[in-house]
């Protein structure tokens, strides 16, 4: 039997795709298996009548998950502005820490009455994703192979911090980005392109900017960890290392700039919204008085 050369074309990328990528193949989907089998030992919803919405997911969370999907096909005006929040008030803030995710599509493909079942399936779903992330950073920028590979990705994404933190959903976007991110550092340091590192921060501070922040501090570390390795093992004159590492300081700093300026359109209103809130200062005064 014969087939259109279009089939074994078709068939021979296939192969030559598994061949070359089962290992983050396997970084994403071992992670997924074993959360999916844990979720039905544990008889999470769908697989029980368990179910992971407790603490802050349970008390807040789902209901903004609900008013997520209900701003999209009901009211795109409430965006801004909601009476829903307490007797009224500015929606921006709440976006901006909880719901700007683009993960957070998904919840507009389940019905309004399986939110569980959409959280059960993001939680999976992001986790898998944080091996695939760190397994891509491991491959382009460290030489990662094999079953090394895979070990260490299955590692970062089922870490002690993932499985304390799955609960608050909106926190795992940041391990995602971060090894995308370090990645863009690698292609900013050995091309002196940093385009994909400001693009890759600007997608961490609009998705989360709590973890995001706490990320640009651990990135400082990184560049420079990264930086003063490349140029010590490099055989430059110390006056060429100087400038090498002059050049890529700055290259790091105005890319910076660039990836929070390119998030600003967020996180600007957020900083206003957090002035009129939590961020708040207000004075105390005490008085001395005798009431007896």
């Amino acid at each position: 039997m014969t087939y259109p050369n279009g089939v074994i074309i078709l068939q021979f990328s296939i192969k030559n795709f598994l061949k070359n990528q089962w290992p983050l193949l396997l970084a994403f989907f071992i992670p997924c298996t074993i959360l999916s089998i844990i979720y039905i030992v544990q008889g999470i919803y769908p697989f029980g009548n368990s179910s992971l919405m407790t603490v802050d997911l349970g008390q807040q969370y789902v209901d903004f998950f609900s008013y997520y999907r209900q701003t999209f096909y009901e009211d795109p005006s409430s965006f801004f502005y909601s009476f829903s929040k307490s007797i009224g008030g500015d929606m921006v803030g709440l976006w901006a820490y909880y719901l700007t995710s683009p993960f957070n599509l998904i919840f507009l493909i389940f019905p309004k009455n399986q939110i569980s079942l959409a959280i059960t399936c993001l939680t999976i779903l992001k986790i898998s994703l944080t091996g695939l992330s760190f397994g891509w950073l491991l491959k382009k920028s460290f030489n990662g192979r094999g079953l090394i590979l895979v070990a260490f990705s299955i590692s970062y994404a089922l870490m002690g911090y993932t499985i304390v933190n799955q609960l608050n959903i909106m926190w795992l976007d940041g391990l995602i980005f971060l090894p995308l991110i370090a990645y863009g550092i690698e292609v900013l340091l050995s091309e002196k392109k940093g385009l994909l590192y400001s693009l890759f921060l600007a997608l961490a501070l609009f998705s989360n900017y709590y973890i995001a922040y706490m990320i640009c501090l651990f990135l400082i570390g990184y560049f420079f960890f990264r930086l003063l390795g490349m140029t010590y093992d490099s055989n430059l004159s110390f006056i060429k290392k100087i400038k090498l590492n002059l050049s890529s300081i700055l290259l790091f700093f105005w890319h910076s700039l660039l990836g929070a300026g390119l998030s600003a359109f967020l996180l600007l209103p957020t900083f206003f919204s957090l002035l009129e809130s939590k961020a708040s200062y207000t004075k105390l005064t005490f008085d001395w008085e005798t009431s007896f």
